[in-house]
């Protein structure tokens, strides 16, 4: 590459970003600007160079900023992940607007470049549309999320104990590789290890579940890909889409009616939920799916994983997916716990009943077994001895 060809702006700007994954976002974060705004990475840098109020252009980009951030939300183009706009020429199966959260991080991104090349840009207070919570989804509980292990196959079970141990986001856990987690399997349970991630850099302390472990050595055995843990029928890892569509299929396959959206985020949603309901603290939480912390607070962790492994251990009830229980496990468990009752009844009656035996005249004693016997459809006794019914041959002995 010849050392002498001038950089562009972009490029320069990209540079600060040692992520790979972080500068492609940019990247096309930018070209979308770009194309709506009409003007190049220099013009937009001239146009600041050029500016005799420097405070007027950081109020006028700002405000440019919110335009494009609007038009975002409203009117650009959008499709779900692994969209194939060939098999769609005409764009039948794409959709206006964009979610608010998505829309604020592409403006969040052009705002770096003019931060790096030009100036701060201005934004005023309140004119950025606040991030929204996601409504309308189903919320799991711990029962649901067992029987659905309970009905699913060899790959979907290792899926759902994976998922559900670890937290990840969709995209890491799509890019999880066997040399990454196969060393892991081997080993206890809840054995913490480091992983980065890879659309934020934020640092992860995960463990493993015994389920996952078993459920992950039974796939390992039968999966085809020795790369990605999951991947499709090409080796490549699944997309978004795929593995949404999965989730759906095995909540429907275990019979649960769902109360909203599902999508392989709630598995995410879930363990965080469990971890804080157990009283667990939300900065050691973080550090467990992999959000981001504190640089100071990340140097303090790492000297304390095993009390981390202890939280999450002390926890694990709340999101096991062993002792499943459905209606049938229900029934039979109430059925038991009725013959324990029956059977302590009977040994009171039983016990009674000797105590009468025992004071009973003989003659009144062989009434009430005839009595009892003939009820019961039994051949009458014919000889008594000594308290206990002996039956007497049938063959009567030759003088």
């Amino acid at each position: 590459m010849n050392k002498n060809v001038k950089k562009s702006l972009t490029e320069l700007w990209l540079e600060e970003y040692p992520k790979r994954s972080t500068r492609a976002r940019y990247i096309k974060d930018f070209a979308d600007f770009l194309k709506w705004v009409g003007k190049t990475d220099t013009e937009l840098v001239e146009e600041w160079r050029s500016a005799d109020d420097k405070r007027k252009w950081a109020k006028e980009t700002g405000s440019l900023l919110m335009k494009f951030c609007n038009w975002l939300i409203t009117e650009a183009p959008c499709y779900d992940k692994g969209y194939d706009e060939r098999r769609d020429p005409e764009g039948k199966h794409t959709h206006k607007g964009m979610a608010i959260n998505t829309a604020r991080a592409k403006v969040t991104s052009i705002m770096s470049f003019f931060r790096s090349q030009c100036d701060e840009v201005k934004i005023r207070r309140g004119a950025f549309p606040r991030p929204r919570i996601a409504v309308g989804e189903h919320e799991f509980t711990q029962e649901e999320l067992r029987t659905v292990f309970h009905y699913s196959d060899v790959k979907e079970k290792a899926i759902l104990a994976t998922a559900v141990a670890l937290g990840w986001s969709a995209d890491d856990f799509l890019k999880l590789k066997w040399s990454e987690i196969e060393p892991f399997l081997n080993v206890e349970p809840f054995t913490g290890f480091w992983r980065e991630r890879g659309k934020t850099g934020a640092m992860s302390r995960s463990h493993l579940t015994p389920e996952a472990i078993d459920s992950l050595r039974a796939w390992r055995k039968i999966a085809k890909s020795d790369v990605y843990v999951f991947a499709n029928s090409n080796r490549k890892p699944w997309t978004n889409t795929a593995l949404n569509y999965t989730v759906s299929q095995i909540v429907r396959k275990a019979g649960i009616m769902p109360r909203g959206k599902v999508h392989f985020h709630l598995f995410r949603k879930f363990l965080i939920r469990q971890l804080s309901n157990a009283g667990i603290n939300r900065d050691h939480i973080r550090l467990m799916v992999g959000k981001q912390v504190s640089p100071d607070l990340l140097t303090y962790l790492q000297q304390n994983v095993d009390h981390l492994k202890a939280e999450y251990e002390s926890a694990y009830a709340r999101f096991s997916l062993a002792g499943y229980a459905n209606n049938t496990r229900n029934k039979l468990g109430k059925l038991e716990e009725r013959v324990k009752f029956m059977t302590a009844q009977l040994k009171i009656q039983q016990s009674v009943i000797e105590q009468l035996m025992a004071t009973m005249p003989e003659d009144e004693k062989r009434r009430v077994i005839e009595k009892v016997m003939e009820q019961l459809g039994l051949r009458k006794p014919r000889v008594w001895k000594l308290g206990a019914l002996v039956e007497e041959s049938m063959e009567k002995e030759e003088p």
